[in-house]
């Protein structure tokens, strides 16, 4: 291994649990958050004496994960979607009626802000 791929991997690994939260913050889906933080890791290697040289290196990294989240929302819906004459393997879950409830009750009690 380079010394360039040591220290990226030593950054990668202190700070990639942090890096998919934030991934999974903007994406709300696990399996895209990882797929956001891998994209996000193989630009930060291409540019890795630029983002050693930054002031801040973790922003620099949540700021390629930003970038690569907002690219694949810019690109089209089409590449997005896959269509299939299959229905889907599992069942969809059955909704949550107690938690509607209590959001409900919970949304009655606040006051309306002027």
């Amino acid at each position: 291994m380079t010394a360039r791929e040591v220290e990226l991997a030593d950054f990668a690994s202190a700070r990639l649990a942090s890096l998919r939260r934030l991934a999974m913050l903007l994406s709300q889906d696990w399996q895209r958050a990882d797929d956001l933080v891998r994209a996000a890791l193989i630009k930060l290697y291409v540019k890795w004496p630029r983002a050693v040289a930054a002031d801040n290196i973790d922003a620099y990294a949540r700021a390629i994960v930003v970038r690569e989240f907002l690219d694949e929302r810019r690109s089209s819906w089409l590449a997005r979607v896959t269509l299939s004459d299959q229905p889907p393997d599992r069942q969809a879950d059955p909704p949550d009626t107690d938690s509607a409830v209590d959001l409900q009750v919970a949304m009655s009690a606040l006051t309306a802000r002027l």
